[in-house]
């Protein structure tokens, strides 16, 4: 340990006919009685950017994460190792961004504290030091994994191999997460049928890998059809339910925070949701990162900004068998003030996720919902 000293197109909202009556009403008040303005919530955290950086200087310990985009923006941070093991990871992690470039996005994130313990010491000029990294597709429906520092130690250690030529599905399967997690919570899977210990239960997850197709992660067809899998002639599971918004869009995202919220409350038919999350949108148009998280629950403060609940879907182990059960739990703002709306990554029970992903602000974010209906 060293011590660091400084696609389908998402269908127009439209809520089933099943809904009840309370729920009808209700998304049907969604620009009316239930759109009255808020009271107007804080602003969120301020983004301090450094270059191709956004830094956090008020998490414990203060936290970097940088926009690597290609082999010259990796290069660009003068990374150095300071002894043969940080430097064999260093390689691999040079190799991987060199063997994937344009088809991925990365943002390795940096700590500079006085007392923090590392596996390895990878550092740049400033004595900012390479905690995790977290990989992204640049052009596809995708989900957003993040490896640490440890991992990456255990796969150099392993051979040459990249997780992509191990596990064809690694990173891929926050949409397994999600779907595994929400069959749970609908009463289509019991836990034990889920889990098998502290894990997913790897035959459940090999069986959802089939629906993703070439894709790094899932579309809202694809998880469609993961959730059809689980179907029966007494029991539907109908994923019918998308609305997306755009903060660009006034209004777009608390829209979708509201009718989440709403659909999430609905008990005939009983829903359950994911998030998906496109942020730190580019020159062209395209998102740094893409993920989508398992919905458990959606709130207002008292200062009128929705708080939604997720289970963390950035941590994936290190393969199917070793997927986490019990991940993280993050907790996505929305909200609006002077008339500028935003999202953000207020929170999450892994501290590094909010020190390393609360500045990097999101601009889009879909709801993707699936019913659960009981046939006689």
């Amino acid at each position: 340990m060293h011590r660091v000293s400084l696609q389908l197109r998402p269908l127009p909202f439209a809520v089933p006919e099943l809904l009840s009556r309370w729920a009808l009403a209700c998304v049907a008040l969604l620009f009316s009685a239930c759109s009255a303005n808020p009271p107007a919530p804080p602003a969120p955290i301020a983004t301090v950017t450094d270059g191709p950086c956004f830094v956090n200087e008020r998490a414990l310990p203060p936290t970097r994460t940088c926009r690597v985009l290609s082999s010259s923006d990796w290069e660009a941070l003068g990374l150095k190792a300071v002894d043969p093991q940080s430097r064999s990871v260093l390689s691999a992690l040079t190799e991987r961004i060199a063997a994937v470039e344009g088809s991925r996005n990365f943002y390795p994130s940096f700590i500079n504290a006085t007392e923090t313990e590392l596996p390895v010491l990878i550092q740049d000029d400033d004595g900012w030091a390479l905690e995790a990294l977290l990989e992204s597709s640049a052009d596809k429906t995708s989900c957003s994994h993040v490896r640490g520092m440890n991992e990456w130690l255990k796969e150099s250690g392993d051979g040459d191999q990249a997780p992509d030529e191990k596990d064809k599905k690694y990173g891929h399967r926050c949409g397994n997460i999600s779907i595994i997690h929400s069959l749970v919570r609908l009463g289509v899977l019991s836990p034990d049928e889920a889990f098998r210990g502290e894990h997913l239960n790897p035959d459940i997850v090999t069986i959802l890998d089939r629906f993703h197709g070439n894709e790094p992660g899932m579309t809202p067809n694809q998880q469609r059809r993961g959730y059809g899998h689980y179907s029966t002639p007494q029991r539907a599971l109908n994923c019918l339910t998308t609305l997306p918004g755009k903060v660009s869009k006034r209004g777009a995202v608390l829209r979708v925070a509201r009718a989440l919220r709403t659909t999430m409350a609905s008990t005939k038919p009983r829903y359950d949701c994911s998030l998906a999350v496109h942020a730190d949108k580019q020159e062209d148009g395209s998102p740094g990162y893409k993920h989508v998280e398992h919905v458990t629950g959606v709130r207002v403060s008292p200062d009128g900004e929705y708080l939604i609940d997720t289970l963390d879907g950035f941590h994936q182990g290190s393969g199917a068998t070793d997927i986490p059960k019990t991940p993280a739990r993050n907790v996505w703002g929305v909200g609006s003030r002077n008339g500028v709306d935003w999202v953000q990554l207020k929170n999450s029970t892994l501290e590094s996720n909010r020190r390393s992903y609360s500045e990097i602000p999101p601009y889009w974010i879909e709801m993707r919902c699936c019913s659960l209906v009981e046939n006689p």
